[in-house]
């Protein structure tokens, strides 16, 4: 399945490099944001890169 041209397994992986730097930045303190904002972000990267790394599995295994 495509969108605007990438496949939607590429946009995933363009939103978790995105979710990434966002965590880096509040992490170091260059964006000023709550302790909340952080750790829900940190949980939401771990459950995306969750559900990608299943995705690669399975698009591997069949």
């Amino acid at each position: 399945m495509e969108f605007l041209g990438l496949k939607i397994f590429a946009w995933v992986g363009i939103l978790i490099f995105i979710l990434l730097v966002f965590q880096f930045l509040t992490g170091k303190r260059i964006l000023k944001v709550g302790f909340k904002y952080h750790r829900y972000n940190g949980i939401l990267i771990l459950g995306i890169g969750f559900l990608k790394g299943l995705f690669g599995i399975l698009i591997y295994l069949l």
